[in-house]
């Protein structure tokens, strides 16, 4: 559920019906009547769909190699595109690092790298890489069993049940910049995980009041405090 502003609009909601995603928009007395945690909220609203949901995007991606190998596909681990044979608008083959694979129809879903490869044929893509912050947070007050996947304003923070005991937290906090995805770490930033002095407090706005510790398998130090601003 994505918390709205007061100047929030339903373009968003107008843009999903367009793809068929059947999403509403909520005032905020909808919001608390549905969960009722959440009322009283200093809000415009939020759009939500109650069939939205989340998976394990590692465990779906090995379960399509498997169903694609099942029906004879191959997978090329570490094989690099270096560029494309066009003729008459379409491409007639792929060169990689491994050799040229010529082939009837490219489907290009290299995810962050998607850009770059449709820029070698002239098409631009509006896609652009973008670098997340992550954190698994052990709760010291549990989040309702109800409480759906909060998402603040602008997008720059999010909030989710991870397990029991256990919350998602994740986002941009006001560094919503576009990275190279091939010179991405994956280490967290420093102002998320550490620092040598005590821990640092940050503001996220949710509606929500708690306050979570990181999770005992990480090497960090940060208390995350949640609060409605």
């Amino acid at each position: 559920m994505s918390i709205c502003r007061p100047s929030a609009n339903s373009t968003g909601r107008t843009l999903q019906h367009g793809f068929a995603i059947p999403s509403e928009l909520l005032t905020a007395d909808d919001i608390g009547a549905r969960w009722p945690s959440l009322g009283g909220l200093d809000v415009a609203g939020a759009s939500f769909c109650a069939t939205d949901g989340y998976l394990n995007q590692h465990r779906a991606v090995h379960g399509i190699a498997q169903a694609a190998e099942a029906e004879s596909a191959t997978i090329e681990c570490g094989v690099g595109v270096t560029g494309f044979d066009l003729r008459a608008d379409r491409i007639e083959a792929v060169r990689t690092t491994k050799g040229i694979i010529r082939a009837d129809v490219v489907v290009n879903c290299a995810g962050a790298w998607a850009a770059g490869i449709a820029r070698r044929i002239g098409v631009d893509l509006p896609i652009r890489s973008r670098r997340v912050q992550l954190l698994l947070a052990r709760l010291t007050n549990s989040l309702p069993a109800d409480l759906p996947w909060l998402i603040g304003p602008l997008g720059q923070v999010h909030i989710r049940q991870h397990e029991e005991g256990c919350a998602q937290v994740g986002g941009f906090l006001g560094r919503d910049e576009t990275v190279d995805p091939s010179a991405f770490d994956h280490d967290a930033d420093p102002d998320w995980t550490s620092w040598e002095a005590s821990p640092v407090s940050v503001s996220c706005t949710l509606p929500l009041q708690g306050c979570s510790r990181p999770n005992s398998s990480w090497k960090a130090r940060l208390a995350l405090s949640i609060r409605m601003s």
